[in-house]
């Protein structure tokens, strides 16, 4: 049978030394292998390539067939380790929270436990006849996240 820790030691070498990191491995019932890997400054496709290769070139069809698709995360996807994190700060993310509240604005900061996001609105004070513009840092638990996700800007 094919573990997660089998796939995880194929690439592990190929990580040494790069900025790549793994985001998730999952292998279903049926031997249909999904790996993400990230990195510090993107994850080009022919690294997908590359690390593809170099599970395929070390699991055996004859022994288990399988089927293999290693890719980065898509700009879709939720961000889900500190390093994806840390690796956006100062981009626009939406965070919904398990209190259905949805947060837009800057990541400003990102640890294991929080993250904090600067949002703005415009809003009309009293006494004066143009809206003025108001920032505020909000910080979260990341056990009160449900998701994270980019913001795409044009």
């Amino acid at each position: 049978m094919i573990t997660k820790e089998k796939i995880e030691s194929l690439i592990s070498e190929k990580l040494e030394g790069t900025d790549f990191f793994i985001v998730s491995i999952d292998i279903s019932p049926k031997n249909k292998i999904l790996v993400e890997i990230d990195g510090d400054n993107g994850f080009p496709i022919n690294e997908c390539i590359n690390f593809s290769r170099q599970i395929e070139n070390n699991l055996d069809r004859e022994e288990e067939d399988f089927s293999l698709e290693v890719s980065s995360p898509g700009l879709n996807k939720p961000l889900r380790l500190t390093r994806q994190f840390l690796k956006n700060i100062d981009k626009s993310v939406v965070a919904k929270t398990t209190e259905g509240e949805k947060i837009t604005g800057k990541l400003l900061s990102a640890s294991d436990e929080k993250i904090v996001i600067q949002t703005s609105r415009k809003e009309r004070l009293e006494k004066k006849k143009k809206k003025v513009e108001i920032t505020e840092d909000i910080e979260l638990l990341r056990e009160n996240i449900l998701e994270t996700k980019l913001v795409i800007e044009f």
